[in-house]
């Protein structure tokens, strides 16, 4: 029964990881095509043009929440996760038959739009559709395919064509598109829209369980909660198990965003100047790494648990980039050469790339799916989402403001605080979900 109950869950987990691998595909595609745009032979667009071909996915991936928040708990998980993968089968084939730079922004601005109509529903979806035992595996995978999507488009942008490489992509959206036909609808929603006949048969099908077993679980998800008007949000905002999952949420995701702040500036300002790697290698560690740690974090997040996870990331995150700032601030204050310790700045790099792979990243995302009350989740993870993309924004807009006038150290400052402060959230507030259903997590809340 067990092992059966993995296949299925499994098999509709697959959809969803092959969305992720578009989804890194279509990050690094602008990167890795940005010489062919430039080209006569391609595009022969702008540095300005290619600066916009870049940055308008993540607008439209920031404008996505909005719309999510409007049509939150009207029509399930399974349409709108099906809508993102068609509108980034739309936008990839524009991207292919279209050359002008008007098409190509409207393209990138569509993706970005059907990535975060993604967001908002996939990591939901995924959490609500897994058992206890195993939820954790399933939701630490997505920054593993994530980053293998990065990779893939970065070889195949190596030894293929434009077109060439465009169209194995938009293959990977067209058959999660195609996928979605055979998609169960989460129980959860199921539950809550009352249809209770159709979330036992999703339960029956997913879990391979009696059918007794299938009525305990289904029983325990009736006792959640309902939310039919989002107007009282404030008002419900004083139960303990819902300001305790947005404040958690809320606070880690910003920490987490920080955290990808610093790993933008060891690409572009610190592993280059060591000169240990080429920044090309290093750009396809940034993809390995990810990938192979996200695998590993698979492996362990069961077995550890999400706490201890995140408390030794955020440990090892605080002390490697105190020790930059350490570094920076000898270098620039007190005129101490440190280009002799450039293999010690470039394993503090990876220590940090593997930490934050293992640990922060994937286990802020398989919280969030997991700690907030399911009635307000598509509420409370599309708000992160919109403050996570503003607060990156933030710090990579004033990182060289603070670099010319203040110094490099003091921005390694920052990021060792931010760890710190992750670190006491999760020690002191994070209740442990490891082998807890949703349900068993927001008892855990009430009471805590």
């Amino acid at each position: 029964m067990f092992g059966r109950s993995i296949l299925r869950q499994t098999l509709a987990m697959l959809s969803t990881y092959i969305v992720l691998l578009h989804m890194g595909t279509a990050y690094a595609w602008a990167a890795s095509h940005m010489s062919f745009f430039q080209s006569k032979q391609g595009h022969g667009f702008t540095d300005e043009e290619c600066t916009m071909v870049a940055s308008l996915m993540h607008i439209g991936r920031l404008s996505a929440p909005i719309v999510n928040l409007l049509v939150m708990g009207k029509y399930g998980r399974k349409p709108p996760l099906t809508l993102a993968s068609f509108l980034m089968v739309i936008a990839s084939l524009m991207q292919i038959i279209y050359k002008s730079v008007t098409a190509v922004y409207i393209a990138r601005c569509l993706m970005g739009f059907g990535i975060g109509t993604y967001d908002g529903f996939g990591i939901i979806y995924q959490g609500e559709i897994t058992s206890k035992h195993v939820r954790g595996i399933f939701l630490t995978l997505n920054a593993a395919f994530y980053a293998g999507g990065i990779l893939l488009q970065y070889i195949l942008a190596y030894y293929f064509t434009f077109e060439e490489t465009s169209l194995i992509t938009t293959t990977l959206a067209v058959f999660h598109v195609l996928l979605a036909y055979f998609m169960v609808e989460s129980p959860y929603y199921l539950a809550e829209q009352g249809k209770l006949a159709e979330a036992s048969k999703v339960l029956g099908w997913l879990r391979a369980k009696e059918e007794k077993q299938i009525e305990n679980e289904l029983q325990e998800i009736s006792t959640i909660e309902k939310v039919t008007d989002y107007s009282e949000f404030f008002i419900n905002f004083k139960k303990p198990e819902v300001y305790k999952s947005y404040c958690i949420s809320l606070l880690l995701g910003i920490v987490a965003s920080i955290l990808m702040t610093t790993m933008v500036a060891f690409a572009n300002y610190i592993v280059p100047d060591t000169g240990v790697v080429s920044s090309y290698h290093f750009g396809m560690l940034l993809c390995i790494i990810p990938m192979c740690s996200g695998f590993i974090s698979a492996a362990l997040v069961e077995r550890c648990g999400r706490r201890p996870l995140l408390i030794v990331s955020l440990f090892m995150e605080t002390i490697v980039n105190g020790i930059i700032a350490v570094m920076f601030l000898l270098q620039q204050q007190f005129h101490v050469e440190i280009s002799h310790f450039s293999w010690i700045v470039f394993a503090l790099v990876v220590l940090f790339f593997v930490t934050y792979s293992i640990g922060t990243y994937p286990m802020v995302l398989a919280v969030r799916s997991e700690i907030f009350p399911p009635s307000y989740k598509v509420l409370g993870i599309n708000i992160c989402i919109g403050l996570n993309s503003t607060t990156n924004f933030v710090f990579t807009i004033f990182f060289m403001e603070v670099v010319l006038k203040y110094g490099m150290y003091l921005n390694y400052v920052v990021f060792s605080l931010a760890c710190l402060v992750g670190l006491l959230i999760v020690y002191f507030f994070l209740p442990e979900t490891k082998g807890k259903t949703l349900a068993e997590i927001q008892s855990m809340l009430k009471k805590s």
